[in-house]
Order: C-alpha cells, then sequence, then structure tokens
C-alpha cells in the first residue's frame, strides 16, 4: 500500500505539494500537478481517511442504530436519512443489534472513538439515563422511538394527529 511519502517521491516534490493538490488548495503549477496525478495513479494511491478525518475533525459518517431491517417503516426512514446524509457530505452506517446491548454499545464506541460523528437511534436498549450521558458528550437523535426521560433531541410522529387525521 503506498503513502503519501511515496507519491512525493516519486514526484519528486514535498508532501505538503501532494496534499495541496490532493486537496486543492495552495497554489501548484499545471506541471507540478500532473507529475503528481501521474504518481498517484501509477502507484494506486488513497488518501487515509482516518488521517485526514482527524484533521478535519469530521469522519462524515453517521451511524443509524435499529434491532433489524425487517420493518418496512424502518426501511423508508433510513432511505430518508441517507438521502439528506449525502447531500450534506456525510455516508449513513446501518448498525443493526437484534436488542443486544453489547453490539449496540459497540457502534456508540465508533462515535467516541471519532470514527463517527453522531447517532441516530430508531431503537434503543439503552436506558434513559445511559442516552442522557452519551447525548451530553455527543451528537445522538433519538427517532420514532421516544424514552420519556431521555433528554436527547427526538424527532417522530405525533400519534395523536396522525391518529385525528386517519380517522376524518
Amino acid at each position: 500500500m503506498s503513502t503519501i511519502l511515496d507519491v512525493a517521491a516519486l514526484a519528486g516534490v514535498s508532501v505538503a505539494t501532494v496534499s495541496r493538490v490532493i486537496n486543492g488548495s495552495g497554489a501548484v503549477s499545471e506541471n507540478t500537478v500532473k507529475k503528481v496525478t501521474d504518481a498517484i495513479e501509477a502507484l494506486s494511491y488513497n488518501p487515509n481517511s482516518a488521517a485526514r478525518n482527524l484533521k478535519a475533525k469530521k469522519a462524515g459518517l453517521i451511524i443509524v442504530i435499529l434491532p433489524s431491517i425487517s420493518n418496512t417503516f424502518h426501511t423508508k426512514v433510513v432511505r430518508g436519512m441517507e438521502d439528506f446524509g449525502r447531500s450534506a457530505g456525510y455516508n449513513v452506517l446501518l448498525c443493526t443489534t437484534g436488542g443486544d446491548k453489547s453490539r449496540e454499545t459497540t457502534y456508540l464506541d465508533m462515535v467516541k472513538s471519532r470514527q463517527a460523528d453522531g447517532v441516530i437511534f430508531l431503537s434503543s436498549t439503552l436506558t434513559a439515563d445511559e442516552l442522557n450521558t452519551f447525548g451530553k458528550n455527543y451528537p445522538a437523535v433519538l427517532a420514532c422511538e421516544n424514552k420519556n426521560d431521555a433528554e436527547v433531541v427526538y424527532v417522530g410522529v405525533n400519534d395523536f394527529n396522525a391518529a385525528y387525521d386517519m380517522t376524518t
């Protein structure tokens, strides 16, 4: 696997110049851009996204936690999340837990370690207190299923108005 150092050596430029070419920032001559892009292609170089995320302080990833993908309502909700997320520069990682708290905790660790920028819970095994603790430190949203004592952002359906609209 090639590194940015390999690209710089092959192109005969500094690592900073390779970085400027990759990020499209700073003044770099067309000749140098060509040397760097040729070196990138020759080495099949792919920038290290973890390093880029650390510098940008953004992973570009939102985790959506749900018990399973069998619920067609959840499927439609997730599709909307993915469409909107992508338009805002985020990818959505769908994580099913099967109701297993340890699996949910593993996904939350991804947010804590900055591999993901936040989490949307369509369902959660966490208690309201656990959600509150997590939500005070990391971006978290409850969607569809509310835990009344949780103090994190909640997005859902107004069941009363929906039932009223349906019956009228």
